[in-house]
């Protein structure tokens, strides 16, 4: 039998501290296109998701299952490459653990990149699109149940979700570097979809 989650937390936690043995306060969380980024870190360490207890482990192709430890410059950065989605079966609370883990384990700052299609005309592949906000098509949600205040609050207050500061400094590193980018919201479906005349 399963611990309680808060439980499930702090022992995944403890395992991924005690192999780094450092405190990192950012992480990449990377979708699907990325999986090379680690070749651009210094100082690599690497962990499987299955050496981490409950850890999720999808199986999308390109989805390492791997969390790497490194350096971009001076900042220390954790790295999850690949994540498990809604869609491969399973629930809300199980997507969402592996960030309870790199919180509970003093993470500050996490990115995610994803690969996804757009309804507006004006869009290239490759296009990179910030996120400021969603909206949850999903009949599931990692808040519901039971709420165990150790974890978080019962009603987080959703209305920043996305950091606005961190959102402009990344729009204007894009335009310093010649990077076609805008700002969006997303929204988050059942299964994986592709575009069709009805839905767009």
């Amino acid at each position: 039998m399963k611990p309680d989650l808060y439980t499930q937390i702090q022992e995944a936690s403890a395992v991924l501290s005690n192999y780094l043995n450092r405190k990192p306060e950012i992480a990449l969380v990377l979708g699907t296109g990325m999986d090379s980024f680690s070749t651009y870190l210094d100082d690599l360490k690497e962990i499987t998701y299955t050496d981490i207890p409950y850890f999720p482990k999808g199986e999308t192709q390109s989805h390492q299952g791997k969390i790497y430890f490194g350096k971009v410059g001076s900042k220390e950065i954790l790295v999850l490459s690949g994540r498990s989605h809604y869609y491969e079966g399973f629930s809300a609370a199980e997507v969402a653990f592996p960030v309870q883990v790199l919180a509970h384990a003093g993470i500050k700052h996490i990115f995610f990149t994803n690969a996804a299609g757009g309804v507006n005309p004006h869009y290239s592949e490759g296009d990179i699109v910030l996120i400021n906000d969603h909206i949850n098509f999903l009949p599931d949600n990692p808040l519901r149940g039971r709420n165990d205040e150790r974890i978080g609050l019962r009603f987080p207050d959703m209305m920043v979700t996305y950091c606005p500061e961190t959102i402009q400094t990344l729009t204007i590193l894009s335009q310093k570097e010649k990077f076609k980018n805008s700002t969006r919201s997303l929204s988050c479906h059942a299964r994986p979809l592709s575009g069709n005349s009805c839905r767009i």
